[in-house]
């Protein structure tokens, strides 16, 4: 179920690449036409998204840190096709030090690239330097900058016309030094989600790539496609639709926001709904948990069940306005059944006591930073009291020490999520879950966020709280 009113933009360019706008501009646009999470994907470095950082934090906006690389499929090259393959990376950690090697050698490739189309089209006889490329965009040194310097020199009378003559040329520069596979796993290494860019437009023999194609990404490593893209026909978006189902692949999209008009009207524009977006966060927190992934056991369950309760515990908590897509479940929730805001017809009775299977993520207000700090998928609620205009729910692992308490107040509209983990008794060494859980806890401060995505027999939603407190003591008993 798709939420009502959210809109992104996972795939543009600013003018760290070949886009026309700043990151600035980027991002205060977005703000203006109500984008709520955004992606600057420039090609083959990250700079324009380490400068978005202090205006996304400025406006309030979600900066996903991206990169869109370009490398060479060496399996789907075809002659007379330039060659070129595009893999986005979200959520990737910009200071990773294989990325940024990564990085700053695919810009020194693509620069030496389009000086060697220069020099080719210099003995064309369109005398053209790599100088004058540079000088065009001293951050980048692109096929968009070429182009440009081939209409400011008259020879080509418009962009199209230039297209067509830088084409001729680049088609016989050799490829890219970096195979996809390379890049994929230095993505992966930083932690980032590998999608594969607009895969409508790979040549690899008649018509789409097929699954045949697919399945080799797969093999790759390749967690999604761009199957939404502006350039993407009907057709070819359910041929990847299909195939994104048959391989259990992530689903993305973008507009490839330019800046070629200066109004950015194609940002915005694709259908990438909120569960497209938590998605791909949570591979990336699967990804980069670590510690945090649960381990084996250090003990076994006979051991654990006989460990006395926690006598203190460690605790956060926050409020939250209820959730639209909660408020509107409501009667799953309830025994006898009451009428969804949107019906006249109750629906039928739920399970006394109904189960939610909820995946939360703890993650600081810098979205740059690896602030992952928490992470249960799969942790099952249930019913610990209903009464009219109240819900709670509560599940406990018994491995952590860790407790959820939370509670729907539809009376004041309001969500409320208590975490707390218990301290261990005196002369007791906490095993490495318990102990993740009590450092999660302690280093939580007031404006990071809970997200949570909650499935039940009502279906699915997400629910966002933000600290506004940091961490406390609490001994049962105690109110």
């Amino acid at each position: 179920m798709a939420t009502s009113g959210f809109r992104c933009e996972l795939h543009m360019h600013s003018t760290y690449s070949d886009g026309s706008a700043t990151p600035e501009h980027l991002l205060r646009h977005a703000k203006e036409i109500g984008l709520s999470v955004v992606a600057i994907t420039d090609h083959d470095n990250a700079h324009g998204a380490r400068a978005a950082i202090p205006v996304a934090r400025q406006l309030g906006l979600e900066l996903i840190p991206a990169i869109e690389f370009t490398g060479r499929w060496d399996e789907c090259y075809r002659p007379g096709w330039g060659g070129d393959v595009d893999v986005l990376g979200y959520f990737v950690d910009l200071e990773h030090t294989a990325f940024k090697r990564v990085e700053a050698e695919t810009l020194a490739d693509i620069a030496a690239r389009v000086a060697e189309c220069c020099e080719r089209l210099t003995a064309a006889g369109y005398p053209v330097t790599v100088e004058e490329v540079k000088a065009k965009n001293p951050r980048y040194t692109g096929a968009r900058q070429l182009r440009e310097v081939l209409q400011d020199k008259g020879y080509a009378a418009d962009y199209d016309t230039s297209v067509t003559l830088f084409a001729e040329q680049w088609q016989h520069v050799r490829l890219s030094k970096f195979p996809i596979a390379e890049l994929i796993d230095v993505i992966r290494e930083a932690g980032g989600v590998v999608i594969m860019a607009h895969p409508h437009g790979i040549e690899c023999g008649a018509g789409l790539i097929g699954a045949d194609r697919v399945k080799r990404l797969v093999e790759l490593g390749i967690d999604g496609l761009e199957v939404y893209h502006r350039h993407t026909t009907g057709d070819a978006r359910d041929h990847f639709l299909k195939l994104a189902r048959e391989f259990d692949l992530l689903v993305s999209g973008g507009s490839d926001e330019h800046g070629f008009s200066p109004d950015l009207p194609h940002m915005g524009t694709q259908p990438v709904t909120r569960e497209m977006v938590e998605a791909i966060r949570r591979r990336h927190l699967e990804r980069t948990r670590g510690s945090y992934q649960k381990p084996e056991p250090v003990q076994d369950a006979k051991t654990r069940e006989h460990q006395p309760a926690p006598e203190k515990w460690l605790v956060v908590h926050s409020t939250a306005v209820l959730a639209v897509a909660a408020a509107t479940n409501y009667a799953c929730f309830k025994g006898k059944g009451v009428p969804r805001y949107d019906s006249t017809e109750p629906p039928a009775p739920p399970p006394d006591d109904p189960t939610l299977t909820m995946d939360l993520a703890i993650r600081g207000p810098d979205e740059t930073e690896e602030s992952v700090r928490l992470v249960l998928n799969g942790f099952k609620l249930r019913t610990a009291r209903s009464e009219e205009h109240q819900h709670i729910w509560s599940g406990y692992d018994p491995e952590r020490r860790l407790q959820i308490l939370w509670v729907w107040d539809f009376y004041r509209v309001l969500s409320n999520v208590v975490l707390r983990v218990g301290l261990p008794p005196d002369g007791h060494t906490p095993d490495d879950t318990w102990q993740a859980a009590i450092d999660a806890i302690v280093a939580m401060q007031p404006g990071d966020r809970a997200a949570l995505h909650v499935e039940s027999r009502c279906g699915q939603f997400w629910q966002h709280h933000t600290l506004t407190t940091g961490m406390s003591e609490w001994r049962p008993g105690q109110k």
